[in-house]
């Protein structure tokens, strides 16, 4: 089944089908085997939690489980699921445009969003104006490139071409995915301290020989493939022009690619978190600076 969102067609370069949101679920679970973990920051007892850009909601059902005395909202520009634990609720939102409301939150969460907004700082920095003094942000964000551990990868590889045809259209589009490497910068400029950052490597098939490293690689080249052309077939048209014969095509060999174990690929998984200062204000004003009308479902009210 086929879900447009009511945001505009160019809200989101993605489908919103049954497809999509397995891979979602998928990617979901490799992530957590990735990094053992469901947040970085030193959360405690965190009162009210924000995912933005839930997706299907499965990191925000495992921090509302994990924090079953939290109050958890998680947001997207699709429908969202109902069967949920109690402490948790989901809204059909645009971060982009969208008043969060007159209450703070004590942690904000964003994952693999790269190529939803036009700007992704002033998303940041609109997380840093809403969380309370002391609370914590976090971003995790792949990073478009192909790494080899032999070296530098071969110019006629399919995959990191393909890679250089997707970063290249989002730019021409305004939605830009090229943000795991430039997450810690913008969090300082943004105002928040103690910053880390921890930078995960994912092979894309399962040359590794380590057993553990196999298994995501074997994963992780099923999620990729599966994803080439739900994120190719709109961007390529509207970037290039591409009709979809000429992008499933042009797919084939990048799929062969993504496969081949000769070439030991991998990529870069950045996860960034920092602590607003206690001494910091609030600033809970629209994103467009206009004065505050009425709050929206996230508020909690």
């Amino acid at each position: 089944m086929s879900v447009r969102n009511s945001f505009g067609d160019d809200a989101y370069f993605l489908p919103h089908d049954d497809r999509e949101r397995d891979r979602l679920n998928f990617q979901d679970i490799i992530l957590k085997a990735l990094t053992n973990t469901t947040h970085h920051a030193p959360l405690k007892a965190p009162q009210r939690i924000l995912d933005l850009g839930t997706g299907t909601g499965a990191w925000a059902e495992d921090i509302a489980k994990e924090f079953p005395d939290s109050e958890v909202i998680g947001t997207d520009i699709c429908p969202l699921p109902s069967d949920i634990p109690d402490n948790l609720r989901f809204y059909a939102e645009d971060a982009t445009d969208s008043n969060w409301g007159s209450k703070p939150f004590s942690f904000i969460h964003t994952r693999m969003l790269n190529g939803c907004f036009s700007d992704f700082k002033k998303i940041i920095q609109r997380s840093f104006d809403y969380l309370e003094p002391g609370g914590y942000m976090e971003s995790m964000e792949l990073y478009p490139k192909l790494f080899c551990e032999d070296g530098p990868v071969s110019q006629d590889n399919a995959f990191a071409d393909w890679i250089t045809r997707q970063d290249e259209a989002a730019m021409q589009l305004g939605k830009p995915i090229r943000t795991g490497n430039k997450l810690k910068a913008w969090y300082k400029d943004c105002g928040f301290t103690d910053i880390r950052e921890e930078v995960y490597k994912i092979p894309i098939n399962q040359w590794p020989r380590d057993a553990r490293l196999n298994c995501l690689g074997k994963c992780w080249a099923q999620q990729l493939s599966i994803g080439l052309s739900p994120q190719s077939l709109r961007l390529f048209n509207q970037a290039y022009g591409w009709d979809h014969g000429t992008t499933e095509i042009s797919l084939v060999n990048v799929k062969k690619s993504i496969q081949d174990r000769s070439v030991h690929g991998f990529q870069k998984i950045y996860v960034v978190w920092g602590q607003k200062p206690l001494t910091a204000p609030m600033k809970l004003l629209p994103l467009d600076d206009e004065s505050d009308t009425d709050t929206i479902s996230i508020s909690g009210q």
